[in-house]
């Protein structure tokens, strides 16, 4: 792990990040030495942090290793419910979205600026941009942008 340039970093708080971003997809449950190796952490460092992590909830033990748990979904809820580009969204254009498709939609956060639009369009040609499900998603959630989401100039 990198040492930060500010004397007021704590660098426990971002060694306890990366034990958490240890797990994905592809490693939703990891024994102590491997969040060790994934967190670049020793062996009772990651261990330790694991330990706190249980004993607040946010990851749980099982006989194949450490997981994380739904509360884990908190930390990222403090952002969600702190950001008004976010409440805007579902609150106005999503509820729009959502009875022009007759859908159920969602919206997911991809990094600090990208948002991704999920909405459930099913039939055979409705998974491509050209549907009449991207038409309205873009025309409703981006109207400056439905001619590049749509390919057209």
């Amino acid at each position: 792990m990198k040492q930060a340039a500010r004397k007021d970093f704590v660098e426990a708080f971002a060694r306890g990040l990366e034990v958490i971003k240890a797990f994905d997809e592809l490693h939703p449950v990891l024994g102590i030495s491997e969040v060790a190796e994934r967190a670049n952490l020793a062996r009772p460092t990651a261990h330790r942090f694991l330990l706190t992590l249980e004993e607040l909830g946010y990851v749980r033990s099982t006989p194949a290793g450490y997981m994380l748990t739904p509360k884990i979904v908190d930390l990222g809820m403090a952002y969600i419910s702190s950001t008004r580009y976010l409440q805007a969204c579902t609150n106005h254009a999503w509820n729009k979205l959502a009875r022009e498709l007759d859908q159920t939609c969602s919206l997911t956060q991809l990094g600090w600026q990208r948002c991704c639009v999920c909405c459930s369009c099913y039939g055979s040609q409705n998974n491509s941009f050209g549907s009449n499900c991207w038409r309205k998603t873009a025309r409703i959630l981006a109207p400056q942008w439905a001619h590049v989401l749509l390919g057209r100039s």
